[in-house]
């Protein structure tokens, strides 16, 4: 009898190991690696969100779960553990009707257990799968919540809603105050017409002023780069033409491009000034040159026409087989006048005894 009773325990200790290893089955592979594979289980009931994941990751990894809404600016974290399993879990409340996008973010390697650590690598080398990057597990889901509401708290959620859109000015929260009060059966979108094309107005002037604050900026930046009064003259005419626009709002932007165009132009003027001077210095040499030129040509001819004239005019003496030509007869023969440039041009040589 003992040895059945110890048989039936040993069966027993044996199918709690081998219940124990299967439910490791899913969380540790053969080769030691992790999947990050997931699978939601979230839900919404009885006013709370219970976010919820089954996935195969050791026990004790940290996770940091958010939830956000881009309708009402609603936005919490929470941090959760894997419990064993497997399972990630957290419960958010407070939550209006709306679509929400849930993201869970494991922390770090570095940030984890070192019981965690050990298993997943200290990179998160261990972790496998397409929700993995760098060692951090990441995975998103969205969530559309949809409250029953009585007559009052119906207008009550609308009025909420309505000073959201108002508040934040932006198309997908005045979006969803209006498909909820359109589609709320106890709600009429007509009593609500004029708060929504009130914010409506608002939302169209808020977008078409901040492009045209936008094209001004690209206007201004432009003649910054530019430096130039065109350029300049472009943004400020745009800013003054702009029912959105104010020019005393760009006093100080506009101011600074001017002084810069500015100094650019008196530059500009002051280097054309400086070519003119130089050229005008370089013309008046050059004529101060040609003038000096032109006055040693004209005094090296005067110098010359006095021998020429003085050869024309003087008279010598010369005899018809004589190679002299002389100032006075100083010898036989017979003496006839004649002009120093004749005898010269006869090849005719002073006397010496003249001379």
């Amino acid at each position: 009898m003992k040895t059945k009773f110890y048989k039936k325990k040993l069966f027993w200790v044996i199918m709690a190991v081998l219940f124990a290893y299967g439910s490791l089955a899913n969380i540790v592979s053969a080769d030691g690696t992790f999947s990050s594979d997931i699978v939601s289980k979230t839900t919404y009931e009885n006013g709370e969100l219970n976010t919820s994941l089954e996935t195969e990751l050791p026990k004790d990894m940290k996770f940091e779960i958010e939830v956000t809404s881009s309708t009402d600016n609603y936005s919490k974290e929470k941090t959760a553990s894997v419990k064993s399993g497997g399972t990630l879990k957290k419960t958010f409340t407070d939550l209006d009707s709306g679509k929400y996008t849930i993201t869970y973010t494991s922390l770090k390697p570095s940030k984890q257990k070192k019981s965690v650590k050990t298993k997943i690598g200290s990179n998160g080398e261990n972790i496998e799968g397409s929700n993995v990057k760098d060692g951090v597990v990441t995975y998103s889901e969205e969530i559309n919540i949809q409250k029953l509401y009585t007559n009052t708290s119906a207008k009550t959620e609308a009025d909420r809603l309505i000073r959201t859109a108002n508040s934040t000015l932006s198309s997908e929260s005045l979006d969803a105050a209006r498909n909820f009060i359109e589609n709320n059966e106890y709600l009429n979108i007509d009593s609500y017409k004029n708060d929504i094309d009130t914010i409506s107005k608002k939302i169209t002037e808020a977008n078409n002023t901040s492009a045209a604050k936008a094209e001004a900026d690209k206007l201004l930046n432009e003649a910054d780069q530019q430096v130039t009064a065109d350029a300049l003259n472009k943004a400020k005419d745009y800013i003054n033409s702009n029912q959105y626009l104010n020019i005393q709002d760009y006093d100080s932007k506009i101011s600074s491009i001017n002084d810069k165009v500015t100094a650019k132009e008196e530059a500009a003027k002051k280097a054309a000034d400086e070519a003119d001077a130089k050229k005008a210095k370089e013309e008046q040499e050059a004529a101060a040159a040609s003038q000096q030129q032109q006055s040693s040509s004209s005094s090296s001819a005067q110098a010359e026409q006095p021998t020429q004239n003085a050869d024309d005019t003087t008279q010598v003496l010369v005899t018809p087989t004589g190679s002299k030509y002389h100032t006075h007869k100083c010898g036989n023969g017979t003496y006839t006048p004649t002009t120093l440039a004749d005898a010269k041009a006869r090849g005719l040589t002073p006397c010496s005894k003249c001379y």
